[in-house]
């Protein structure tokens, strides 16, 4: 009979029970410090003072959400509120809170950011001549616009009566119209 048996493996099996009471943790803490930590939401305030254009420069690249409006007059995405990736604008007394959403910074890895998208991307744009005045509805970096559907009476004519420049698209005459502006 070999001395020690019994007592030797209870000492080998009480070493195994050590390490691994110590290798767990250790494997947990390795993954959690590999694990991407999450960001957390950044909240902006962007108002509109006595109904005027305003523009809040903050990158975008992961998106938009208004979450708390502190405005009496209306926020509408699209036609008192959008966004592009360098900020937020607001017109018409529109007030509020927007959260920007993390994302990727790498524009092409990243889908279009408009409020609306569409297979060949881009935003939608409600912009509006009131009282047959010039209105400006400002978007940055504006490449190309399309009409893609009047609302108003009055004719929407390229040139004359709406337009667009890379900051935004113009409307006159009583134009009104929602537009598809692509960068």
């Amino acid at each position: 009979m070999r001395g020690g048996g019994c007592h030797g493996r209870i000492r080998a099996l009480g070493a195994r029970r050590a390490l691994f009471r110590l290798a767990v943790p250790l494997v947990a803490a390795f993954a959690l410090w590999g694990a991407p930590a999450a960001q957390a939401a950044t909240v902006v305030r962007c108002e509109s003072q006595g109904f005027r254009d305003h523009y809040c420069a903050v990158e975008t690249h992961g998106g938009v959400r208004l979450v708390r409006q502190i405005s009496h007059a209306p926020c509408r995405q699209g036609s008192s509120w959008s966004y592009d990736r360098h900020g937020i604008w607001v017109n018409d007394g529109c007030g509020a809170e927007f959260e920007i959403v993390p994302g990727p910074r790498d524009r092409g890895a990243a889908r279009s950011h408009a409020p609306k998208q569409y297979a060949r991307g881009g935003e939608e744009i409600a912009c509006e001549s009131r009282e047959f005045r010039y209105q400006y509805c400002p978007v940055r970096n504006a490449r190309d616009v399309e009409l893609l559907r009047q609302t108003s009476a009055s004719n929407c004519r390229f040139n004359r009566s709406w337009g667009y420049d890379r900051g935004g698209i113009w409307v006159d005459q009583g134009c009104a119209a929602i537009f598809r502006v692509r960068w």
